[in-house]
């Protein structure tokens, strides 16, 4: 929590520096392109997020000893304790 609180809190303060120096007269194309460029950012780091949880997934069905079956709850469930989906190896994204 306190990692994503803070890259927030990064990319806010870097916003609030670059968007005045983007306010222009009517066709506002410096704007518009930082909007595209932040979009695509966006959207590059979502592919990446997607794709390191897809390899946890087939990383931690090989070492359940699954093949393909998701919908199986494992023996083992961490449903008390505080920990985090990296933590629980039985925690399986869902994409």
């Amino acid at each position: 929590k306190i990692f994503y609180n803070g890259v927030l809190m990064l990319f806010y303060t870097i916003g609030n520096a670059v968007g005045p120096l983007m306010m222009v007269k009517p066709p506002f194309i410096e704007g518009m392109l930082g909007y595209l460029v932040a979009n695509c950012l966006v959207f590059i780091l979502f592919l990446v997020a997607r794709w390191r949880m897809a390899v946890a997934n087939s990383r931690r069905l090989l070492l359940m000893g699954h093949s393909s079956n998701v919908n199986m709850v494992p023996a083992h469930t961490y449903i008390q304790e505080d920990i985090s989906d990296e933590q629980d190896q039985s925690f399986i994204y869902i994409l």
